[in-house]
Order: C-alpha cells, then structure tokens, then sequence
C-alpha cells in the first residue's frame, strides 16, 4: 500500500465528488543491477507507512482539514504528511538520476522540514555552509573530495541496509525495545537520517586545519599549525544535555556535564567492555594511578577529546571532523527539536558521528588488544562507520592530488539477506592516473580479498554470527557523467532566497499592469513561504533551480562572480514566452511525478476558497495536459512573470549577475564554450 492517507483520500472523493484521485505514481523501473535506489525508494515507500501520523480518530478518519497544501486548512493533516514522505521519496529518485548537488539540496530540505519543526533555517545554514566551504576553499588543499553528496549516498547506503538486511532490523528493534516493525522503520530513518546528513558538518575546522599544513608542502617539520580551544563549553544548556544521558551514564559523571562528558558517558557505557584492554588506556591508567573502571574509562575518553582539537600534535597532526560534527549538531539540537524529543537516542546519534572518523579507529580500536565494533554494541555508529567508507563513489574531487586520483565513478550494490555485494565502477580511460587511490586498494588478492575490505574488517566485526558479510569488487566500465552541467552558478543560500522570492512575488502580484506590487519585508515573505507545505516549497525551489536551463535556452547565464562578459539588461517578448512555455513543461512534469492527473471539477464551486481545497483534495489541474499556447492569457502571465523580475532579485543577492554568453556559428561550438565556461568557473 504505503501511502494509506492517500489511498483513503481516494476512496472519499470517488463517492463524494466520484473523482478518481489523488493517485501515487508507481516506483521507477530499475534493472536488477542497481539494488541501492530501488531499496530506498521501497523503504520508504512501504516500511515507513503511516510516518508520522495521529493516534486520534478524527485523523485516522481524514475528519480533519488540519493539512497545509497551498494554504493552510485545506486538506486532511495524514494526507499531508503522506505526501511530505513522497516528496522525499521523488527528491531521492532525482538525485539518484543526477548526482549533482541541486538535488541533494532537496533531500536535505525535505529531511529537515519533516523532523525539525523549530528553527529549521539554523540547520539548513549549517549544510549549506558546508558545500559553499568546500566548493570554494578545497581547491587550495592537496586532497579533498566532497562531502555535501556524499552524506546523501550515505544516507540511502542506510535506509537499503536497514530494508534487506533481516540482522539490521532486528538489532535495530531489540536495541531500542521497540514494539513494531512499523515504528523501528519510523524510529530508524529519523535517527539515522541526522546521523548521516549531518556527519560531516564540521568539516571546515579540519579544511582550515589541513590547508594551513599544504601550505608547508614537504617541508612540514615544526611548522606552525591551527589549534582550537573552547570547543568543549559549545554546548546548550545542562537541562538540554541531562535529558540526553541515562543513569548509568549520569553516574559515571558525578559532575557538571559538558559536550566531552557527556559524548564520553555514551561511548563508555557502549564500548567499554570491548575497549577496556586497549593500551593506551592500560597507560593511562598506570601513569595516573587509577584502576580500571568504567569511570576510568570514560575521563580517559574526556581526556582525548579534549586534547583532539587542541593538541593535533599528539594525534599524528590530525584534526578530527567528526568532533566539530557532533558538537555543532549538540549545540543546535535544542533548536531545532521540540524539548521532550531530546532524548538518550540522541546522545547515540552524536556518538555515532564522533566515533565515525578517527576516534574510534586510532584512540579505541587497536586491532590487537580492542575486539571490531559490533552491530549490537551501537547500530547507528557500526552503520555510519560502515557506509561512510562504502560510499567512495561519484565524490568530486577538489584537492589538485585527488584529482589525479582513479577513483570509482559508480558502484553496483547487491543486497541479499545480510550479505553486501558491492561492484566499484572505474573508467578505463582513468588507468593510467598518477595515483591509482582507491583502484589499488580494491585489487583482490589470492586470498580473494582487498585491503580496503580488510580495513573496515579490522574496525567493524563483518563475516561473523551476528553481523553483516562484505564482498567487494572491481570492474571497468565508462562513466555516463560526463554531460555539461548548466553553466549558471550560485549558492545555496541563494537558491533558498530565489525560492522564498519567488512564492512572495506569485502571491502578491497582481495581473493588473496598473496595480502596483506591494513590497514586502524578508520576514513577511519567509512567513509566507512557511505557510506552504513541503511539496508546495519544493515546487517554489525547483522553478529557482530551473532559472539556471531557461536562461541558457536565450544565451545567458547567472553567475556571483564578476565576469568580464557582456550583461543582460532586458528580455525581447519572444525571450520570455520561450521561458514561459519551457516553464510551463517544467511544472506538468512536476506536477504528473507528485501523482496529479488533468480535470476541472473543483470548478463547479464559485467560492475560490472552496475549490482550491477541492482541487487539492483530489490533486486535479484543469491546465495539465494544455499547451501553453493554448493557455489563458491570466495563465501564460504566471508562467512568464517570474522571469521578468529575475533580474531584481539577482541584484539583491550579493551581486548575482545575469550575462549573455558569447554567441558562435554551431550548436557544437556553443556546447564546447559552454563546457569549457563552466571549467573556467570551478
């Protein structure tokens, strides 16, 4: 079934109005060799049924118009949260086909809309910082590859485990002592959800970090480096950080709590049993005197992530992002989640980021002495450590070195039972790279193994009753990346901006060219992008993200940085009906994959208050399906106006400029300086 609300809501308008909707388009068809997409669309499809949903019967029932659609109230609440989980599902589906950040943008935005119900605006700045650092800073490091998709791979690596593997599920459930299937899955895709798009977002620390040490090149002995101080006070309030331990991590404190006490309570009472012989601890315990406890344990912990930011010297020169990662997520969660969902599960969530970089394999895991971490001793923390280094594909290469690098383009994945399958793409004509990276570290030997599988087996328990099987491989194939992507460039933050722009100027615009618009304040348009649901914010977004396409259609592009070619100043007629039709397309291709069909029975009330509820009950559009010449004049004008305020809206944002690109006699030559504009920019 999966979507229940929607299922339901088509029922009541078959003998209310006897109109066949709303209906749920069907899964992509996928071959059989690309198990990760259709896993997480089938996950959260069918094992997140009901996600969200009231307990009360006026819910159960849709009895309710508590629902936001294009307004508020005017369709049923369960319907609404079924079509916010479809959003995510569509947002996957087309980050799936691109790869490209605009659409990982998207997942994020609807992972954040859905489970952060306060200031959302203060994560989202956080992602969006990340992508902006690194497109701009990574180019000065040695090695680097991208992060901001990368959390998204990672985060559909979980959700297809979580789904095919029996030994996830059920370690999950017991973990946790949850009642159902049904709400391990809901439990699960929220927990996990902000362990793996969240992961990385401290990042920059470890970016300044290593660009100071490039600066040194090989010559590196003594040099100065950059240390942070203070990092462990960056926390909320005590009351927040109590509600996240239980007793026994409390009792292990008997002090006041702060972000390194309170990380280290969770990882002791997780990993203490399994770590306590590890030999470093075993001298710290000798050198200060103590015997071996999990107190011990945990102030030795304390200790070390204390130090980590402060005295990288002491830690091979290595700046630990999953510290700043954790304590940048510690510090907003009283943010953005309501206080009685402020619980020990996050705790476990801010662990799992701590531990998945270094921590836990240069400071706890010795390999000799510290068995391999075990699903059942932390699931979030085995699984993130687990597909943050399954997910080495489709990274962009930043750094001068790992660009040089062979790394996979692609990964086929195999899910059976609870074995991982995993074929790394490589493209042949990348053989002779310099630095053979990863390609060398995948070459099986006669044992039939690799050294990048034999480095996860050394950290995480793999092969074992109990646990997950690995079995990786290599294989040559070409890369279909390689179409040019839109030559328009512009930040994230941006893009937001253009969206919020974008509702404000459709909502108050008048068609009436004697009417002035009234212009209003940032606040007043952020209020009134909030009052849209998830798929109508979306659709806000994606006509922002499509600006950059209908400019190249006329020759131009946008840009934030101050190019020396000639500016746009104005649109011909004929310049903007060929943006108003491809927009026109845009939008009946977005409307058609949400699952909306053609009709105008919602017109027979005169009251427009009641037939846009009832279009949107029954998810029905008179104009899909029409050509845009064919459309109303008053209609052609929304799909058209947009653009003609673009240029405004360009002007306020930082200085985002509209330019003409160079014209050239052939289609080809254009597709060349495009290609070769769009180096030229980064």
């Amino acid at each position: 079934m999966g979507y229940t609300a929607l299922d339901k809501m088509r029922e009541i308008n078959c003998k209310k109005y006897g109109v066949n909707g709303p209906n749920v388009p069907p899964l992509p068809s996928i071959g059989e060799n690309n198990d990760l997409e259709q896993s997480t669309l089938v996950f959260l499809r069918e094992d997140c049924e009901d996600l969200r949903f009231r307990a009360e019967e006026q819910y159960r029932n849709l009895a309710d118009l508590e629902g936001k659609s294009c307004g508020q109230h005017q369709i049923p609440l369960h319907m609404e949260l079924d079509l916010d989980r479809l959003c995510l599902e569509r947002s996957m589906h087309r980050f799936f086909q691109s790869g490209l950040p605009q659409d990982a943008f998207d997942v994020y935005f609807c992972y954040m809309e859905m489970f952060f119900q306060q200031k959302k605006a203060s994560a989202r700045s956080a992602i969006e910082l990340l992508s902006e650092f690194e497109k701009n800073a990574s180019a000065l490091l040695l090695s680097h590859r991208d992060h901001y998709v990368h959390s998204v791979y990672v985060f559909a690596l979980g959700l297809a485990l979580y789904h095919n593997s029996p030994i996830v599920r059920k370690t999950y459930q017991d973990y946790y002592g949850l009642e159902s299937d049904r709400a391990t899955a809901h439990h699960f895709l929220e927990h996990w959800g902000v362990c793996a798009l969240f992961h990385d977002i401290g990042y920059p620390f470890e970016l300044a970090y290593v660009q100071v040490q490039d600066y040194f090149g090989d010559n590196q002995k003594n040099a100065p480096y950059v240390s942070y101080r203070n990092v462990e006070k960056y926390a909320p309030a005590q009351k927040y950080m109590e509600q996240m331990l239980i007793e026994t991590e409390r009792s292990m404190l008997n002090r006041q709590i702060s972000s390194a006490r309170l990380f280290a309570a969770n990882t002791t009472n997780k990993i203490y049993s399994s770590a306590c012989h590890e030999k470093e601890y075993q001298k710290y315990l000798k050198n200060n005197n103590m015997k071996d406890s999990p107190v011990a344990f945990c102030r030795y912990l304390t200790d070390i992530i204390v130090r980590k930011p402060s005295r990288p010297n002491e830690f091979e020169n290595h700046m630990d992002h999953a510290l700043f990662s954790a304590t940048i997520l510690l510090n907003r969660l009283p943010e953005l989640l309501p206080e009685k969902r402020l619980n020990p599960q996050y705790a476990d969530v801010l662990t799992a980021i701590l531990l998945h970089n270094s921590l836990y394999k240069y400071s706890i895991c010795n390999g000799d002495t510290t068995e391999a971490l075990q699903l059942s001793t932390h699931p979030l923390a085995y699984l993130l450590m687990l597909c943050d280094e399954l997910q080495c594909w489709n990274r962009q290469a930043y750094g001068k070195r790992t660009r040089q690098e062979n790394a996979p383009f692609d990964c086929k994945f195999k899910f059976l039972n609870n074995q991982i399958k995993a074929v790394y793409q490589f493209d042949k004509k990348q053989l002779e790279a310099k630095d053979k990276g990863i390609f060398d570290k995948m070459r099986r030997n006669a044992e039939h193994t690799c050294s990048f599988q034999k480095a996860l087996e050394e950290m995480l328990s793999l092969g074992e009753s109990g646990s997950l099987s690995l079995d990786i491989r290599r294989a040559y194939g070409r890369s279909g990346q390689n179409n040019c992507q839109a030559l328009s460039e512009s930040s994230f933050m941006h893009l937001y901006l253009f969206a919020v722009s974008l509702n404000a100027q459709y909502q108050t615009r008048s068609y009436d060219i004697s009417v002035k618009r009234k212009d209003l304040a940032p606040s007043e348009m952020e209020q009134l992008f909030e009052n849209l649901s998830l798929e109508y914010k979306l659709s806000n977004i994606a006509q922002a993200k499509e600006y950059a396409k209908h400019l190249e259609r006329i020759g131009c592009f946008f840009s934030d940085r101050l190019l020396s070619l000639e500016r746009k100043t104005g649109f011909s007629i004929d310049e903007i009906k060929t943006i108003g039709e491809a927009e026109h397309k845009r939008w009946e291709a977005e409307k058609r994959e949400m699952g909306w069909q053609s009709g105008n029975d919602y017109r027979k009330y005169k009251q427009v208050k009641r037939w846009k509820a009832m279009r949107e009950q029954t998810r029905m559009h008179e104009y899909l399906g029409v050509d845009f010449v064919s459309l109303p004049p008053e209609s052609q004008e929304k799909d058209m106006q947009p653009i003609r305020d673009m240029q405004s809206f360009m002007e306020k944002y930082d200085g985002v400029q509209i330019y003409k690109i160079p014209s050239t006699s052939t289609g080809a030559a254009k597709n060349t300086l495009l290609c070769e504009t769009a180096a030229a920019l980064g």
